[in-house]
């Protein structure tokens, strides 16, 4: 799923695999077996490719937890947002 979607950039942009592979960083011949699928997808390689495109997230979580993806990482969502908001809630009573 995520190597659908950076294929689908990769076309998008118009470039070779030597400049795409230049986005993330990684070699072109890595990016080459990966999209050719004669190597596995790694936790290292993912992190590289959302920070490069990060509109890949939701294939990323999908390949990385399966269809179900939101029942695991919505609880986290959750508590990230309630963490940002208490720390919002602080900083403007110590300014006010």
């Amino acid at each position: 799923m995520i190597i659908k979607k950076l294929k689908a950039i990769q076309k998008r942009l118009g470039v070779k695999d030597g400049e795409f592979a230049a986005t993330f960083p990684v070699h072109t011949m890595s990016w080459s077996r990966l999209k050719n699928g004669r190597s596995p997808v790694g936790i290292e390689f993912m992190r590289k490719a959302i920070r490069a495109y990060p509109e890949i997230i939701e294939a990323v979580l999908q390949e990385l937890y399966g269809d179900n993806y939101l029942e695991v990482v919505w609880p986290l969502i959750k508590q990230i947002i309630a963490e940002q908001l208490e720390e919002e809630t602080r900083e403007q009573a110590a300014a006010g």
